[in-house]
């Protein structure tokens, strides 16, 4: 099956260049969001409205109604706040942290992409204070926290479009500002979404047996999914090389094996600052 792209934006501002660029059309039997198709059905977009539980809630229904899959693309696209970036910089987020608990979503980054990563912070309010090295908005953990439940974590990604620094303030943010900022970038995200579609159509192809340097473990159905999707990574990465099995000789666990290839794929990962 080809992979596709399912896009969730918070406002309508944020949509319509995504709308004309990728040439969607709204399907008429959705009612509680906004929900946009191409012909090809390989590109979806739905409208959030602002917030977390907005987010949740229009991942989960965009979910239902393209029938996605656990090999489809999903991308959050908005604007959002940062206190050094300048207005209309386009940014990858590398980690989103609910503002409320703390809790971090760590999205692995497999290719260099040629555009800038940040951290960002989603808040419940607007806020004029902007967080130390992170971006703000309003959306993006809720987003993360519902799509990597439909999709494997390495396609599930967040682009953000800086509107607002401690020089223009976020008031001073229109409708028509918006959807040209999102315009400009348009090329960006569109070879954003290319590069994760390639990976999503290796993924498709690839059926991982055990390797032998981890047969002799006894997985559990969960250890056996994380293992696989951990394999996944590794064969992206690292361009199909095979797992140095020196490497899991010591493990006497299926628990230790999966951290030790946890690791690796650290070591090897792109990084960001």
């Amino acid at each position: 099956m080809q992979a596709r792209t399912l896009i969730v934006v918070a406002l309508p501002a944020e949509a319509r260049a995504l709308i004309d660029y990728y040439r969607l059309r709204r399907v008429v039997q959705s009612h509680a969001f906004a929900v946009y198709q191409n012909n090809a059905e390989d590109t979806w977009l739905a409208v959030s409205g602002i917030g977390k539980v907005s987010m949740a809630a229009a991942c989960a229904h965009l979910h239902h109604c393209s029938g996605a899959n656990a090999n489809d693309v999903w991308l959050n696209i908005g604007i959002a706040g940062h206190a050094e970036y300048s207005v209309g910089d386009v940014l990858l987020v590398h980690s989103a942290t609910d503002a409320n608990t703390g809790r971090t979503h760590y999205p692995p980054i497999l290719f260099k992409t040629g555009v800038a990563s940040c951290g960002i912070v989603t808040v419940d309010k607007v806020r004029d204070d902007y967080p130390t090295n992170a971006a703000v908005d309003m959306e993006a953990s809720a987003f993360f926290t519902i799509a990597s439940r439909y999709s494997t974590a390495e396609l599930v990604h967040s682009i953000k479009v800086i509107s607002d620094n401690e020089q223009h303030p976020f008031a001073a943010v229109t409708r028509e500002k918006t959807q040209e900022w999102i315009a400009q970038v348009l090329p960006k995200i569109d070879e954003l979404n290319t590069r994760l579609r390639e990976i999503a159509q290796q993924n498709e192809r690839i059926e991982f047996a055990m390797p032998d340097c981890l047969s002799h473990l006894r997985f559990s159905f969960s250890q056996t999914q994380q293992c696989e999707a951990l394999l996944r990574r590794w064969h992206a990465l690292s361009e199909g090389s095979t797992l140095p099995a020196a490497e899991f000789a010591s493990a006497r666990s299926a628990k230790q094996a999966l951290t030790t290839l946890q690791q690796l794929i650290d070591d090897r990962a792109v990084t960001y600052s």
